[in-house]
């Protein structure tokens, strides 16, 4: 390590940590209109690699015009960038990429600390907010789900996965929105975050388990949108209830199927009580699903207390079996 990096490496990452808070104001005082447009850039640092010696690319597109003098219709210089690796051989981080106006070996990590600085610029959901006015939010199934970024984890000073809660929109698969979280134990707080900035009337909100929570479901509500929720045993009372509603319903469904005349348990419940069978092909494998829908949920303990505005449950069972 040189002397410089030594003396000066802890103030150079300083001055990169806080360089948005220096320079936002700046911007705004020369332009406030153009201050608020988001720039991308391509972006990097060119490492020292012999890939990035011109004397490596130029001896190939020697030999290329050599060997293929006689077929002019062939550009020797395409063809030299094609047959070039995809990354260094001494730093497999190094990989090929069009940057500052040419090809060259630079290192992703760069990128990555530009887009920390641009989310520093606009930590007020900014980025959020204007996909939110260029893309129409309303009326969809948005999907909100926590995922864990593992192949950085080698890449952070603790080795722990940088964890993201994101906002996808199920049928394009575009991600409307998305904010880091600390650890797991955030996610709640992450996903009314998230809620504020979007536009959800009458769109469908699915979240697992996490999201089971009543001040979400009174969110999503107040917002104009709908919900499709996971109910685990960390609704341990409600979980019970609906194992146990669905079991004697599907006993009373099968009795009256049999022309037995017997009384359902739950007059309300059986009036609205539906169940759909699934079988597919699925790679490898067989995949059966049964659905049980009711559209009576007044019985359920929270649903009287907690949770009013829920109008429907349903119970999914799924039963893999692979292939020969």
């Amino acid at each position: 390590m040189s002397r410089f990096k030594l003396n000066f490496e802890p103030y150079i990452e300083l001055m990169f940590q806080h360089m948005a808070d220096y320079t936002e104001p700046i911007c705004q005082l020369l332009d406030s209109s153009l201050a608020q447009i988001l720039t991308f850039d391509t972006s990097g640092i060119e490492l020292f690699v012999s890939e990035n010696n011109p004397k490596t690319l130029n001896a190939l597109i020697k030999r290329l015009k050599t060997f293929y003098k006689d077929r002019p219709n062939i550009d020797p210089h395409m063809m030299a960038y094609c047959l070039m690796p995809s990354q260094a051989a001494s730093f497999k981080d190094a990989k090929q990429m069009y940057i500052n106006g040419h090809f060259c070996y630079a290192d992703y990590q760069f990128a990555a600390q530009m887009g920390s600085l641009t989310r520093k610029i606009y930590k007020e959901h900014r980025i959020m907010e204007w996909i939110g006015e260029i893309v129409r939010t309303r009326g969809l199934n948005l999907a909100i789900d926590g995922k864990a970024l593992r192949a950085a984890t080698e890449k952070v000073k603790n080795f722990r996965a940088p964890m993201v809660m994101n906002v996808i929109d199920t049928v394009t698969g575009l991600i409307l929105a998305q904010q880091p979280i600390p650890n797991k134990d955030s996610e709640i707080t992450a996903i009314q975050e998230l809620l504020k900035v979007l536009d959800i009337r009458d769109s469908i909100i699915t979240i697992d388990a996490i999201g089971t929570q009543t001040v979400i479901m009174k969110q999503i509500i107040e917002q104009g949108g709908h919900f499709v929720l996971t109910v685990k045993k960390n609704q341990l009372q409600s979980y019970e209830e609906l194992m146990k509603y669905f079991r004697e319903m599907s006993e009373d469904d099968e009795r009256q199927k049999k022309r037995k005349i017997v009384r359902a348990r739950y007059p309300e419940m059986m009036e609205s009580y539906e169940e759909v069978f699934y079988q597919e092909k699925n790679r490898d494998r067989y995949e059966r699903r049964l659905y049980r829908t009711c559209n009576y949920a007044e019985l359920l303990t929270k649903t009287q207390k907690e949770w009013p505005s829920l109008k429907t449950v349903g119970q999914m069972r799924q039963v893999r079996i692979p292939l020969e």
